[in-house]
């Protein structure tokens, strides 16, 4: 899986059909994503086992990071708007992801330069 996939997962999620295919916040979740999986992995020390038991029961902080991340990237307007519901997306999308499949995002997102 590559990181245009994943989002595209994520974006799929996302509740009612005005976002589902804005390439706008296919982007932004691109962004954010590629943003969290290198914190996931040199500061946390998690392996993609560990990231998708985390998208599955997530903790109060693991959530509170996210939406940080996310809050960050759409601005104030637009997190209020869809913000509660992009992070949603992006626990439910890693949450449905087998290790192998997270593993391989792992690598594609780390080591693209």
């Amino acid at each position: 899986m590559n990181l245009e996939q994943a989002a595209t997962q994520v974006a799929a999620k996302l509740p009612g059909d005005t976002y589902k295919f804005d390439i706008s916040i296919i982007l932004i979740i691109m962004e954010i994503i590629g943003q969290l999986l290198p914190v996931i992995t040199d500061i946390c020390n998690k392996t993609p086992e560990d990231a998708v038991g985390m998208c599955q029961e997530p903790t109060r902080w693991q959530r509170l990071f996210v939406n940080m991340k996310v809050r960050r990237e759409l601005g104030w307007r637009e997190y209020r708007k869809i913000g509660p519901d992009v992070v949603q997306a992006i626990f439910d999308a890693g949450a449905e992801q087998t290790p192998e499949a997270m593993g391989e995002l792992f690598t594609n997102v780390y080591y693209a330069e």
